[in-house]
């Protein structure tokens, strides 16, 4: 690990989800996907 990065404590175990807004949604837009955050949090994403 580089000595010059310092890594978040919240970070360490955070469940990274990657998201593919273009295919997540109809829209493919942000505004289109903005109404999944809640599920995607209460699945246990953390990070996007």
């Amino acid at each position: 690990m580089d000595s010059n990065f310092n890594m978040v404590s919240w970070a360490k175990n955070a469940t990274i989800y990657e998201v593919n807004v273009r295919q997540y949604t109809a829209e493919g837009t942000f505004i289109a996907f903005q109404k999944h955050l809640p599920r995607l949090k209460d699945m246990g994403v953390d990070i996007l």
